[in-house]
């Protein structure tokens, strides 16, 4: 595998994931009380095919007495916090993934039947990408919840594809939303009745519904849908803390990467040296990938601003410097070689952090 042709193809769930990882929030600070939960590693399947479980990876810590009821069910895209002993299956394609967790098993064929849907307990963890079919979910929750996406929404019922009336606009009457940021909503859909918590794989039943919604800047939808048995309701709010945490990301892809004092140039000869050749730890190089580019991209900055001023640099149109970052890239051989599609795109990276 090489990396370096193949990170220029991530599909739309992970670039999108990758984009709500660089939004979110800390992670929750831990206590003495805190200790990590068993990982359950999670088979998926959609665009690509079949897609094996992971067989290791890292689990957030949880405070006591949560941590004894639940598991960290990570799959190919996302994941997320339910509870021990369930069972878990990812769904995903160009429009997002789905990541879930039921009491009871379910696969591909049940999952993807015209009247399927999850009747009792279950988590849902949904990934849903702005930028291709999956905008049309996206768009409808921001009609509901999101204000500051409004510009977003009216694109996409301009398009034309689906109906105004598909996009109803204001909150559905009956939910109960915690507004946490402008992109940052909790729910609570009462049971029999119509929510976000039911805009998902959840048939409404008896039982109430908790949840998050999360609208990252280039508008990519991570939705959680948390019922749960009564006894075991009280979770939900730490299933929905660790989800606005880590993004629905495994933190198994969280490793550090650099070495204090190592040069920048160093640090990104070393990553390509894992990665551009087998890719044996191909999550990890992924998962990486922004931060090698943002250590790249700041490098560049550097030298570009030492060849142009930083006055020139501040006041010329982003064509001109990036054509000028393009031929530094191309006349120093301190930098590594590249083809033009990704010399573009580290070109543009260069330039969102230029001053």
């Amino acid at each position: 595998m090489n990396f370096r042709s193949t990170r220029a193809r991530v599909t739309a769930p992970i670039a999108a994931a990758l984009t709500l990882l660089v939004i979110g929030g800390p992670v929750a600070a831990q206590t003495a009380s805190d200790a990590a939960v068993p990982f359950i590693g999670c088979a998926a399947d959609g665009q690509m095919g079949p897609l094996a479980p992971p067989a290791t990876g890292a689990a957030p810590a949880v405070p006591s007495p949560a941590r004894d009821q639940l598991a960290y069910y990570a799959a190919k895209h996302l994941a997320v916090l339910a509870p021990r002993g369930w069972h878990c299956f990812e769904l995903y394609g160009s429009n997002g993934a789905t990541l879930i967790v039921t009491p009871e098993p379910h696969n591909a064929k049940d999952l993807l039947r015209p009247d399927s849907s999850l009747q009792g307990p279950a988590v849902q963890l949904s990934l849903s990408d702005g930028e291709t079919n999956g905008r049309f979910a996206v768009a409808k929750v921001a009609a509901r919840i999101f204000p500051v996406a409004q510009g977003f929404v009216d694109q996409v019922i301009a398009e034309g594809i689906l109906p105004k009336s598909e996009f109803p606009a204001g909150p559905y009457p009956d939910d109960k939303l915690t507004r946490k940021s402008a992109r940052v909503v909790e729910f609570t859909t009462p049971g029999k009745r119509d929510g976000l918590g039911t805009a998902s794989r959840l048939a409404k039943n008896a039982d109430p519904i908790d949840g998050v919604a999360i609208l990252s800047p280039e508008n990519n939808l991570l939705q959680l849908s948390v019922r749960l048995p009564t006894a075991q309701r009280e979770l939900a709010a730490t299933i929905i803390e660790a989800t606005e945490a880590d993004r629905g990301r495994r933190q198994a892809q969280l490793a550090p990467i650099f070495v204090s004092g190592t040069d920048q140039l160093g640090t990104v000869r070393q990553f390509l040296a894992r990665c551009d050749r087998g890719a044996r730890d191909f999550d990890w190089c992924e998962a990486n990938i922004i931060s090698i580019g943002a250590l790249y991209a700041d490098k560049l900055c550097s030298d570009l601003l030492a060849v142009t001023g930083s006055a020139e640099a501040d006041n010329q149109k982003a064509d001109a410097i990036a054509h000028k970052v393009v031929a530094l890239l191309r006349s120093n051989p301190d930098y590594l070689d590249d083809d033009a599609q990704q010399t573009v795109l580290i070109a543009l990276m260069a330039l969102s952090g230029c001053h």
